[in-house]
């Protein structure tokens, strides 16, 4: 299993790794197809005796092989180097699209990475039947987390993580409509989600029901930001 560890010392590094366990659960909610996770609370014991601290305590999570969640759904992993948008499931890609946006990443993409030769960027595909699905995954860069390293590709033109951006791409009938009605319809497991996280103080879970909270708002007009997804889809 991949262990997702805290990276410095400092308490904000604690947060960074609890706010990406959310974002692992909040996509749990919308789709079975997704990676599930399980948190930890880890004992460090330095045997080396470098460190100020011998023994130490922080959080830690799992995060299920792709091999075994594509057992879990009787599907298979693919790697393709190229994916068709018609080859995805709609239901599940119009999730994601919409997940990304609300939690504010932009780390990801259909395409092949430069360095890889084969698709996808921070997601794995996953055949059920005659259905592809994109699963995500990786969202330490997203707004909602907002590492201190966090930087937006400067391509995207945006100045910071957390200003949201869509880049999804074009889908034909209801797709998007029938998403966002269900991420709505979750709000409250979402919010949830983040009023269950160990060990936030009263400021840090506030700042990411806020930023979630905005997406919200904006989603209560369904119809003006359906259309702004249509303006910026790819």
């Amino acid at each position: 299993l991949k262990l997702v560890t805290h990276c410095r010392g400092y308490r904000a590094a604690q947060v960074d790794l609890l706010e990406e366990y959310a974002a692992y659960r909040i996509f749990n909610l919308l789709s079975d197809i997704s990676f599930r996770v399980r948190l930890l609370h880890i004992t460090y014991t330095d045997t080396d005796g470098g460190l100020k601290e011998s023994t130490f305590d922080r959080y830690g999570f799992l995060i299920e092989q792709a091999s075994g969640l594509a057992e879990r759904v009787d599907g298979q992993l693919t790697q393709v180097p190229g994916v068709s948008l018609g080859s995805l499931d709609v239901d599940q890609i119009a999730t994601v699209f919409i997940f990304q946006y609300l939690i504010g990443n932009t780390d990801w993409s259909l395409v092949m990475n430069d360095e890889d030769d084969t698709c996808c960027h921070n997601g794995d595909l996953v055949d059920v039947g005659s259905d592809r699905y994109y699963v995500p995954y990786d969202f330490d860069l997203s707004g909602l987390v907002d590492a201190r390293y966090a930087r937006p590709d400067p391509s995207l033109r945006i100045r910071k993580v957390t200003q949201r951006r869509y880049r999804g791409f074009c889908l034909p009938g209801q797709a998007l409509e029938n998403a966002l009605s269900r991420i709505m319809a979750r709000r409250a497991d979402i919010m949830g989600t983040i009023s269950e996280l160990p060990d936030l103080s009263r400021k840090e879970a506030g700042v990411m029901t806020k930023y979630i909270d905005k997406f919200f708002d904006s989603a209560s007009n369904a119809d003006k930001l359906l259309a702004s997804f249509e303006r910026r889809c790819l």
